[in-house]
Parts: structure tokens; sequence; C-alpha cells
């Protein structure tokens, strides 16, 4: 399925040396369309719900005990609070960041 990734999180994992690893924190269901061959793609989101990475939010819990703040049910979502969240959970692991950044890929969990 084809989604934007909004946000990332950077951690170090303890004992892997400087290793950094990289994972989407919001994903966005999407999908490209274009109304004829050869002309512009537009981007659009599907109905489907903007999630958590379910798989991202498993390791923090089994391997960090972090959970992750829930996503709010209604229309009044702002990002940049929710990312202060994970922010102001991660502070206290050195190494560890949220990027603001967005990124279309193609992600299976």
């Amino acid at each position: 399925m084809l989604y934007v990734a909004v946000g990332f999180l950077e951690w170090l994992t303890p004992g892997a040396g400087e290793t950094f690893w990289r994972s989407p924190l919001l994903l966005v269901p999407v999908e490209l369309t274009r109304s004829v061959p050869g002309g512009r793609y537009s981007l659009r989101m599907t109905d489907d719900e903007v999630t958590l990475n379910p798989t991202l939010v498993y390791k923090l819990r089994k391997e960090f005990g972090l959970t992750l703040p829930d996503l709010p049910d209604d229309d009044d979502f702002a990002l940049e609070p929710f990312l202060a969240q994970i922010e102001a959970l991660v502070a206290g692991h050195d190494g560890w960041q949220v990027t603001r950044e967005c990124a279309l890929g193609l992600f299976s969990f």
C-alpha cells in the first residue's frame, strides 16, 4: 500500500555502535492517479485511516519499554504537538530524535 510517511524517529540501538535506525512515525494512505496517459500525477488521501507505524509501535514497546501516544480520534489533529509529545518521550535516550520530514513509499506490515 502506498503511504506518505510523516515524521521519522531516528535512534541508536544500544551495543550496535554508531548505527542509526530510521522509521516513519505516521502513515497516511494515499493513491497516485492521472487522468490521461503521460499526464501529470495527482496524489490524494484514500478513505483508510492515518495510523502510527505499527511495526515501530511494537518495537519501541518490546525493546525499549516506550509507548507512543495514541492518535486523537477527532478532526482537530495537530501534527506539531503530536510530534513534540514523541520528542518528549524519547528525550532521555541519547542520540534519539524526531525529524519533520515526509516521504512517499510502499509500506507493508
